[in-house]
């Protein structure tokens, strides 16, 4: 068994990657946010790196100065109306909103107004276009899993384990649908058990 501490694929190694876009860069994206006026809406399916891309997000506007809030909706979480509220009430600049799918429309009528009318910035996620228009498009494919996995392991320098083949990686990849976080997580389970990740298959 692998202390949680050393598996390669837990969770704090994994947010400390950030984010990392594949199509444009982290100053083109931020320029096109800015050209938004900071207003817009991050795209993808689930498990696809939208929460991973606010996290990272978050960052770089608090290093151009920008005061950043940020809401948190799922199927499980809905912040009670008086916490929305403080929230909204903060001096901020720029509000991250994970989760705008899970808004009913009075709701999000009311988040986006009241960020919006006092010309502050919004930046949500969602699974299909729509509420905003759309700054950033997430996608995923078996290349950008066989990425990450490589990434996360060569942290490790020479004691890392040995990367997993391709064809596996690809074959986790499409036993859970395009979702990259719960192949990682998969891998994480793996790594617990011991060392072999040329082992991934279906959890027993």
């Amino acid at each position: 068994m692998r202390p949680a501490r050393e598996n390669p694929f837990r969770v704090d190694r994994i947010t400390a990657l950030g984010y990392q876009p594949i199509e444009a860069t982290w100053a083109e994206l931020l320029d096109h946010l800015e050209a938004m006026h900071f207003c817009g809406a991050v795209v993808g399916p689930c498990g696809s790196g939208k929460t991973t891309l606010l996290d990272t997000l978050a960052g770089h506007l608090t290093q151009r100065g920008l005061r950043v809030a940020r809401l948190f909706f799922s199927v499980d979480v809905r912040p009670p109306r008086p916490e929305v509220t403080a929230v909204l009430e903060q001096p901020f600049d720029v509000l991250l909103l994970d989760g705008a799918d899970h808004l009913g429309l009075l709701a999000w009528r009311r988040i986006k107004n009241a960020v919006l009318r006092r010309d502050r910035g919004l930046v949500i996620t969602a699974h299909r276009p729509g509420r905003l228009p759309t700054w950033a498009t997430c996608r995923t494919d078996a290349a950008l899993l066989c990425r990450l996995v490589e990434w996360l392991l060569s942290a490790d320098g020479p004691r890392a384990p040995a990367c997993p083949d391709r064809a596996v990686l690809e074959g986790l990849y499409r036993r859970h649908n395009g979702n990259i976080r719960e192949a990682l997580r998969r891998l994480y389970d793996i790594m617990a058990d011991g060392p072999d990740t040329s082992a991934v298959g279906p959890r027993p």
